[in-house]
């Protein structure tokens, strides 16, 4: 079963929960990719969401960047394949999970 990072309420790293979860779909959505995290990145805008600072709706993953390999791919997209290496820098939230 995957694991990711939830915060449920904004404050220090004490808030951060290591929780296992599982995934809505089992394939990804028209146009979307799944992705099977080998590194994230974490850095200060990570602190300022949990911490409040830029708020956030909660409970959140947090985590705007990471570095993995496509291991689904929904309908629609067809410029990427499952095995492709893959970084993003980007909204929405969520880089902290293994997928």
């Amino acid at each position: 079963m995957p694991k990711k990072i939830i915060i449920s309420k904004s404050g220090g790293p004490e808030v951060l929960k290591y929780i296992d979860y599982s995934l809505t779909n089992e394939n990804p959505r028209a146009n979307e990719v799944r992705i099977k995290h080998s590194s994230i990145g974490v850095n200060f805008i990570d602190t300022y969401h949990r911490s409040g600072l830029y708020p956030v709706d909660l409970p959140i993953t947090p985590g705007l960047e990471a570095v993995g390999r496509i291991v689904g791919v929904g309908p629609g997209v067809d410029m990427f394949s499952v095995g492709d290496r893959v970084g993003y820098s980007a909204p929405p939230l969520g880089a902290y999970s293994e997928i």
